[in-house]
């Protein structure tokens, strides 16, 4: 029996366009960067998708040829109630990385934070 593929979420940014989007673990950054041509109009080939290092403020590029999953994205750092942020830089349009925030999220409910939060022992 093949092992269960789950979903990644994500939230592609670039100025004030954000937008969210959802793919399966075994799919590759050419996945996300043919959603943002069907939206954006934007050709796969004038893009470069970035993700944020760890405990980092840097930014690296993403491999085209890996899969999200092997690019240390998975059900933990990519939730659909907290989606993993990438950002795009169309090239030769922007320089580097330009996003601006639209606005602050609310605070998650109570039930949402308690479903994360390790089983208290009794």
């Amino acid at each position: 029996m093949a092992a269960s593929v789950g979903n990644l979420y994500f939230e592609v940014q670039r100025e004030k366009v954000h937008f969210l989007c959802d793919f399966p673990e075994d799919a590759t950054p050419v996945s996300i960067k043919n959603e943002v041509e069907t939206y954006l109009g934007v050709p796969v080939n004038r893009q470069l998708l970035k993700m944020q290092q760890p405990e980092s403020s840097d930014w690296v590029k993403l491999d085209d040829n890996k899969k999200l999953v092997d690019q240390g994205y998975n059900g933990r750092v990519a939730k659909a109630d907290n989606p993993a942020v990438v950002a795009l830089v169309v090239l030769n349009e922007d320089e580097d990385i330009n996003i601006a925030r639209i606005s602050s999220p609310p605070p998650m409910p109570d039930a949402m934070r308690a479903r994360d939060a390790p089983e208290a022992e009794n």
